[in-house]
């Protein structure tokens, strides 16, 4: 990950923690303890996590009643705490509490707002698994779905609106667009 500010500084957030913590050094070296913390409480987290990715899962009141171990508790603290609180736990610096509420905004809540505090945690999950993108970026993987569709005589239409989804039985069987046009569906692989 890459965040510029408007400084002129930069922070290269890489795979591996030291080097991300050794860019951060460069130019923010009194928060490269507060980074180490961070991370540590979300790789912590993530593991405790883990316990609940069952499918179907469990209910949020159900997770909440099966963990009392302090770790827990703290975690639940955290995910209850707005990003904009949480982040100021760990850091000073402003440009890295922006790049840290950028995180907390992928789910589309303000980070002043309780709800999107796990999704700092990408952050620490990039530093355990990286991060893939499709070679040609995320539009080529959408080129490429509809190349498969033109393969097998398929037609991909865009800049329609779709007025309507025709359902019979349950099943979706036919699209109708705003200028009046009904697509049927054809057989899929």
């Amino acid at each position: 990950w890459f965040f510029p500010y408007p400084d002129g500084t930069s922070w290269l957030v890489w795979k591996d923690v030291d080097r991300t913590c050794e860019e951060l050094a460069t130019f923010c070296p009194e928060e490269v303890e507060n980074y180490r913390r961070w991370h540590d409480f979300w790789v912590q987290a993530l593991h405790l996590l883990e316990e609940f990715d069952t499918v179907p899962p469990p209910s949020l009141a159900d997770m909440m009643l099966s963990t009392e171990t302090a770790a827990m508790q703290e975690l639940w603290r955290a995910l209850l705490t707005p990003p904009t609180v949480f982040i100021d736990r760990y850091f000073t610096d402003p440009r890295l509490k922006g790049a840290m509420a950028w995180w907390s905004v992928q789910t589309g809540t303000p980070p002043t707002k309780p709800g999107s505090t796990l999704a700092m945690s990408l952050q620490s999950g990039s530093h355990l698994s990286g991060s893939a993108r499709p070679k040609g970026g995320s539009g080529a993987l959408c080129q490429a779905l509809a190349n498969v569709i033109r393969a097998h005589g398929g037609e991909v239409l865009t800049g329609q609106h779709v007025s309507r989804i025709v359902v019979r039985n349950h099943l979706a069987v036919a699209v109708q667009t705003a200028q009046g046009e009904t697509f049927e569906v054809g057989r899929a692989l």
